[in-house]
């Protein structure tokens, strides 16, 4: 089970589905892919099942960090604009301008990464679900 390979399709899936499989052909794809798990020796779906719940939970956590982060910078930018006409009077409109300039991009870089991090964890939950649905057919 190639994750990497398997979040690119899944990708392809969520953000052009005319372009791509179906979500049922994936779901069949990993179907695939838990049955040669189950057959194999060195582990089973379990383990498998653990691992992605591991995994899930590193990204949630990594999503926890981003917004932990990200809620202040965003209070700080809407603090600025708001405050806007009394800054100007205060400092130069370059500075200021400079200022919201940066902390717009902080806000978009952080954003983008959230998007992303959200989107592997919907990943790991489809895959889980379709193990589930798998242990509970047989």
């Amino acid at each position: 089970f190639d994750e990497k390979a398997e979040y690119k399709i899944y990708i392809k899936i969520c953000r052009k589905p005319d372009k791509s499989l179906t979500y049922l052909q994936w779901k069949d794809h990993i179907l695939s892919h838990i049955i040669s798990i189950e057959k194999g020796k060195n582990t089973n779906i379990e383990n498998f099942k653990h691992y992605l719940i591991y995994r899930q939970r590193q990204e949630k956590n990594m999503l926890h960090c981003l917004v932990s982060v990200l809620i202040p910078v965003y209070i700080l930018f809407l603090t600025v604009y708001f405050t806007l006409p009394d800054v100007a009077q205060m400092s130069s409109n370059l500075i200021l301008f400079t200022n919201i300039i940066i902390t717009f991009i902080i806000i978009a870089v952080f954003g983008k990464k959230y998007g992303k991090i959200s989107m592997y964890i919907n990943f790991f939950d489809d895959v889980i679900q379709i193990i589930n649905e798998y242990k509970s057919d047989k």
